[in-house]
């Protein structure tokens, strides 16, 4: 029995020997990737993102008015509707504008025969004087009369001529192709000259205004570049331009800025509550932030934190001097450069050279 057992180690023991003489490789275990969240080190001179409030609003918005008062009788806007350049938006009563413009042509035609009853007098003075049976005064006066009356027909004209544009202006028509927003006023409801009917954007430009703390508003300018969401397009991400900053406050410490938005999409609508992103450099901060969870502490006055290589996508161990956490976090007063990849999450699973994979926030968490 201890002879068999003797062999039977024997035999174990060789069989390894016996596979490498069969020409076998040994197998080769692959290193563990470890997945990580980094954090990129960001230059601490360069700009810092902040968001702020804001509600989307057409770009281009005209309010429309008749230009002669009058009762409404009849108001096809309807808030929401598109209109085209030319279609009919409301009317007013023109019983009194077509009267005025008969008693105009009526003073018109007076005007035209009293002058050439005057021109037909005129022509007939200038014969006798010509002929020297009146005298110079007599021809004077009646010259001066065929032009008063010469005058007083231009005045009738253009008398006509203005009431047929108060006429033509109780027609209100849309002045070009646009959308109705909202209307003010009603049918049968009397108006004033110039007092709003309906509000029209023209064309899908969209606009935010946001308002800016008084503390940031002289860091912005027009041309300003943003980055804009709303709440209600999920996965929606528009760029903006400042087109307007604002120079009176508010009442709230902010200043109104408007940013028009380049892409349109019709999934925009005025009042849409959302957020614009401003990019604004800082002012006097020299120190490198990072959060705080990347930094280890090794033993007493000794940190470190694990910085990703992009070209072996391994980490190295690097002695960091941290200094003050701020709201903004931890500040690195040596040990880092702007553009190092620092881990985040998953630093005491790590070892030096350990080969990671740098996950997103839409992957699993390591």
């Amino acid at each position: 029995m201890r002879k068999t057992m003797h062999h039977a180690h024997f035999l174990t023991a060789l069989m390894p020997l016996l596979l490498i003489g069969c020409g076998k490789p040994p197998v080769e275990i692959p290193e563990a990737v470890r997945p990580v969240y980094i954090y990129a080190v960001t230059d601490p001179t360069l700009e810092r993102v902040r968001a702020f409030a804001g509600n989307a609003r057409p770009a281009l918005e005209t309010e429309i008015s008749f230009r002669v008062g009058g009762e409404i009788l009849e108001l096809t806007v309807k808030p929401g509707e598109p209109v085209k350049t030319g279609e009919l938006l409301a009317r007013l009563d023109t019983s009194d504008y077509e009267l005025q413009l008969r008693q105009a042509e009526a003073q018109r035609d007076q005007a035209e025969a009293l002058l050439k009853q005057a021109s037909a007098q005129y022509a007939r003075t200038r014969e006798l004087y010509e002929s020297q049976n009146i005298s110079k005064s007599e021809l004077d006066q009646a010259r001066a009369a065929s032009e008063s009356y010469e005058a007083q027909l231009e005045a009738a004209q253009k008398a006509v001529e203005l009431a047929s544009l108060q006429l033509e202006y109780c027609t209100l028509r849309a002045p070009f192709d646009g959308r109705v927003v909202s209307k003010t006023a009603e049918q049968r409801q009397t108006v004033a000259a110039g007092q709003s009917i309906a509000t029209l954007t023209s064309g899908n430009v969209m606009e935010m205004v946001v308002g800016i703390p008084e503390t940031l508003i002289n860091r912005v300018r027009l041309g300003n570049q943003a980055d804009v969401v709303f709440d209600s397009i999920p996965g929606g991400n528009f760029t903006a331009e400042v087109t307007e900053v604002g120079v009176e406050n508010t009442g709230q410490s902010t200043y109104s800025v408007r940013l028009t938005i380049r892409e349109q999409d019709d999934r925009i609508r005025p009042g849409m509550a959302g957020e614009a992103s401003l990019a604004f450099a800082t002012e006097g901060e020299q120190t490198l932030t990072i959060p705080a969870e990347c930094v280890v502490s090794e033993a007493k006055d000794q940190y470190f934190v694990w910085v990703v290589n992009p070209e072996t996508s391994r980490v190295q161990k690097r002695a960091v001097q941290p200094g003050a956490l701020t709201s903004l976090g931890l500040n690195i007063l040596s040990g880092l450069q702007p553009g190092d990849q620092v881990v985040t999450r998953g630093v005491h699973k790590l070892a030096e050279n350990t080969p990671v994979r740098i996950l997103t926030g839409n992957d699993a968490t390591p």
